[in-house]
């Protein structure tokens, strides 16, 4: 190595790289209003506001579900009356899920031909003791349905 090389190296060595702290940018999420480092956000253009990560997944989820559930009626129903029923503890062993669905299934097609909204009734009502269970179940139209309410 000649002379200069070395010299560079030492000067080099002994020069030691100067840091500035710089403090954190913060900014408040528009949904969920906390306040954190600017490296949990994502800018959103639409509207020019920040929103973090997280909250950004959520709607991109919630999107993304409520089309799902537009484009399945008769899926979301069906789970909604699944949830309802194990709530109550109502749904029998021996229940056919397949056969239920296909129930809500067939109540959503109805309404989609003919524009009237549909419901799938528990014949005997889930709160005077019916089952969820295809044998309980009958298409009416809401109207009919929101008349008959808890009814035997």
């Amino acid at each position: 190595m000649g002379d200069f090389e070395q010299f560079k190296e030492k000067v080099v060595s002994m020069i030691t790289p100067i840091r500035v702290y710089k403090a954190p940018e913060y900014h408040c999420c528009s949904s969920c209003k906390k306040k954190k480092e600017h490296k949990h956000f994502k800018y959103i253009l639409e509207d020019n506001t920040y929103q973090c990560r997280s909250c950004a997944a959520a709607i991109s989820n919630k999107i993304r579900y409520a089309k799902w559930a537009k484009d399945n009626p008769g899926k979301v129903r069906a789970k909604a009356a699944r949830y309802r029923a194990l709530k109550l503890l109502q749904t029998p062993a021996e229940a056919n899920l397949i056969k239920i669905a296909q129930i809500y299934k067939e109540a959503a097609q109805i309404q989609k031909d003919t524009g009237v909204l549909m419901h799938v009734d528990h014949i005997i009502p889930l709160c005077k003791g019916g089952l969820h269970h295809e044998g309980n179940l009958q298409i009416l139209t809401a109207d009919e349905n929101l008349h008959k309410g808890s009814k035997v």
